[in-house]
């Protein structure tokens, strides 16, 4: 049992380290906007909307009906534009909401000057409808949130697991298919790291890799080296977790 722990601890170090060599990376090159500094976050890059470009390109999202994006600023110029596309979004609400998503839809902005902003959170609460699990419609897609990835699909994201306990919800909702789903992500140049560092080593059963990420320069379709995980690790959930992800507590809970 020690040696387990031993080892979980070696490895959540080595995954810290490279987050913070990232971080680094990224504020001594100025590649990032507000806020900052971006340690212990999700980065705010400077080409983002371009990254963003380059994902709504890629086939599978034209044609998806329904895009679960994460909420961090950086895919604020995605949400905005997929809804202007009249996609349905779903976006994770404020920490300690009782449901799991939000739903965005042009039809419920009242305005263009609204819609021009759907993406941003300031604009969005004001008419977003919340969505009871058993609500929660299929998703073609989910965008993940990303700190540091490599092209063997391997990803960290900040540490917290909001995006791995929200895939499992969703697995068990039937809502995604582990085997079908894609799982795409933006980020910027210097968060892209050799496949040598983010190896299988530090891949955890938990741990949900991408198919593709999209960058300012374009976009790099992944050798995925891991299967995508099904159902809720409620070992990985803690009462900080549990608080946030509302969803997760009783009466709205997930049976695993």
């Amino acid at each position: 049992m020690e040696a387990e722990a031993g080892a979980e601890a070696a490895l959540n170090c080595r995954k810290a380290a490279l987050r913070e060599q990232v971080w680094d990376k990224l504020e001594n090159q100025d590649a990032v906007l507000f806020p900052r500094p971006c340690h212990g976050r999700i980065p705010n890059c400077i080409g983002s909307a371009m990254a963003c470009l380059h994902l709504l390109e890629v086939p599978e999202m034209r044609e998806a009906s329904v895009v679960k994006v994460h909420p961090s600023i950086g895919a604020a110029a995605l949400r905005t534009a997929l809804v202007l596309a009249g996609k349905t979004v779903l976006v994770p609400p404020y920490p300690g909401a009782d449901f799991l998503y939000l739903q965005l839809h042009r039809d419920q902005f009242p305005n263009r000057a609204s819609l021009e902003w759907a993406g941003d959170k300031r604009e969005y609460l004001k008419w977003a409808k919340p969505v009871k699990l058993l609500d929660i419609p299929p998703v073609d897609i989910v965008v993940v949130a990303t700190c540091a990835v490599a092209p063997n699909g391997t990803r960290l994201g900040k540490g917290k697991g909001y995006g791995e306990v929200e895939w499992g919800i969703l697995t068990a909702l039937g809502a995604v298919d582990p085997e079908a789903t894609p799982v795409f992500t933006i980020c910027h140049d210097l968060q892209v790291v050799e496949s040598a560092q983010l190896n299988e080593e530090l891949m955890e059963k938990h741990d949900l890799p991408v198919d593709a990420f999209a960058t300012p320069s374009g976009l790099v379709r992944c050798k995925r080296i891991a299967s995508k995980p099904s159902g809720i690790r409620w070992d990985l959930v803690g009462p900080q977790l549990e608080e946030d992800i509302g969803a997760l507590s009783p009466p709205d809970a997930v049976s695993s």
